[in-house]
């Protein structure tokens, strides 16, 4: 069995004016059968370009059931396409470089640090006044050494 076809992806976010190149013989071609007559068949094609991208192309099949001349054939019809492209993020020179102190010149930051200090010294505060205005829990702390051990 052999299968030919050209494809042709269109970017939509380029308002389909560059067309993606994906030379489909020239990747790993895979599959993958349906289980049963619900579940779905695969092929893709995946390409490993050499600046780190890797483009796949998933052509996914539902079976449908045909009478054809008093036999019954299982048969495969295009359900969906599939296009991803996966690549490495990419970190500038700039971004490497920048030192803590220049990261923690934005304001956003520094808020961000103000309010996890003062919650942290709040919750600290919150404690030590629950113990000290529970007299019968305060008791119960000072004596934690003196209970059971638990097995």
């Amino acid at each position: 069995m052999s299968v030919t076809f050209q494809v042709k992806i269109l970017n939509e976010q380029n308002n389909n004016s560059v067309p993606i190149d994906f030379h489909l013989p020239s990747g790993v071609i895979k599959g993958k059968c349906a289980v049963d007559r619900k579940s779905e068949s695969v092929i893709s094609s995946t390409i490993d370009e050499s600046d780190g991208r890797k483009k796949t192309l998933k052509f996914i099949f539902r079976t449908e059931e045909m009478r054809v001349k008093r036999v019954d054939e299982l048969r495969w019809q295009l359900n969906k396409v599939v296009y991803v492209e996966k690549y490495a993020v990419y970190l500038c020179e700039r971004t490497r470089k920048r030192t803590l102190s220049e990261s923690l010149q934005h304001r956003s930051t520094v808020f961000c640090g103000v309010v996890l200090a003062l919650s942290s010294i709040a919750h600290i505060v919150g404690h030590m006044l629950r113990r000290h205005f529970m007299p019968h829990r305060k008791e119960l702390y000072e004596n934690l050494d003196r209970l059971p051990a638990i097995n």
